[in-house]
């Protein structure tokens, strides 16, 4: 059993967490996955395959389609015509992953690898902030207005290494975000609130 000194400890990285009443709260949130809220730290599209990504304010999302302007809501995208389990409507990547990458994740001969990179240039949709990405495989969520599901894990590829840089691969490995698919119509804007649909739907009757 981990006490609330040991779990203070544990925690000390975790953002907010000071003292034993955060600590305690972070160790809840690792078994409650509904408690936890995040943020859209920025939003990315490209016209077509191999463009550059350009940074953007708001974007509308549509279902069955992906977000207006974008490669893949045009079928314009390098993956366009081959077929994906869930789709190809939107992805989302963790800004944390994207900071680790630099100063954070080793290589096999425990050296950082610092790879630097803009959200962007993961050539992922959405960047968020707070958000435990891959826990959301198969469940609900409202990016702003906008309820998603997730549908498998947005692994890295030799394509975006090409686009990148040599590392990005294998420091993306299981890091490298979600795919969702759009189940309701909506604009996201930047600095919109990330939730699980549960936590939405308890704030919403309170």
């Amino acid at each position: 059993m981990v006490s609330l000194k040991s779990a203070e400890v544990l925690f000390e990285g975790v953002a907010g967490t000071t003292g034993l009443e955060p600590a305690a709260s972070a160790v809840t949130a690792c078994y409650d996955r509904s408690m936890w809220e995040g943020t859209v730290v920025s939003i990315h599209i490209a016209r077509e395959a191999a463009a550059t990504m350009q940074s953007i304010a708001e974007v509308r999302a549509l279902p069955g389609r992906g977000l207006e302007g974008d490669r893949y809501f045009a079928g314009t995208g390098y993956y366009s015509k081959t077929s994906s389990h869930g789709g190809r409507e939107v992805t989302l990547i963790e800004i944390e992953t994207i900071e680790a990458l630099f100063r954070g994740v080793l290589n096999a001969a425990g050296g950082r690898l610092g790879i630097k990179l803009a959200a962007a240039d993961t050539r992922r949709n959405i960047a968020t902030s707070g958000v435990p990405l891959n826990h959301l495989v198969d469940r609900e969520f409202c990016v702003g207005t906008v309820l998603m599901r997730g549908t498998r894990l947005c692994e890295p590829c030799e394509y975006l290494e090409e686009l990148t840089q040599h590392g990005v691969m294998s420091g993306l490995i299981h890091r490298g975000g979600l795919r969702a698919q759009i189940l309701s119509e909506g604009v996201i804007h930047v600095g919109d609130t990330v939730r699980s649909k549960t936590l939405s739907s308890t704030s919403t009757q309170v």
